[in-house]
């Protein structure tokens, strides 16, 4: 709630000449472009929904799978936007962002290979 508020109110804290705030969330602010500010927050939000993902899609019936999924679709969305806008301050950095997040995604695609159906569709891993 924080980040979200601070990257809210960012454009008026810089206008205004005032950079208490700019400095106590300097984490969020310093590492994107000018005019890139809100990439904190979806950050934030990417890794939330990354860490919690087990927890989102327990209570479906081929939950696993749902969780590789879901997965995929919030790695494959960040690398989107990140070619798309290119928000780190340096450039390579944009580059290196996508090629790990693509890493993570075949890793991912490869490991969901592993998991089959058993009896009454719990996910096992097979080996």
């Amino acid at each position: 709630a924080v980040c979200t508020y601070a990257s809210w109110v960012y454009n008026r804290h810089v206008q205004s000449g005032r950079r208490d705030l700019i400095d106590k969330c300097r984490f969020l602010f310093s590492r994107w472009i000018v005019g890139r500010h809100y990439v904190g927050v979806m950050l934030v939000v990417k890794q939330l929904v990354i860490a919690m993902s087990p927890i989102l899609v327990s209570s479906f019936k081929l939950a696993r799978v749902c969780q590789v999924f879901l997965l995929l679709a919030v790695l494959l969305s960040w690398v989107t936007f990140v070619s798309a806008t290119g928000p780190w301050k340096i450039t390579y950095v944009n580059c290196v962002d996508c090629a790990t997040t693509l890493l993570l995604v075949v890793l991912a695609f490869a490991a969901s290979a592993l998991v089959g159906l058993g009896q009454g569709g719990d996910a096992q891993l097979q080996v």
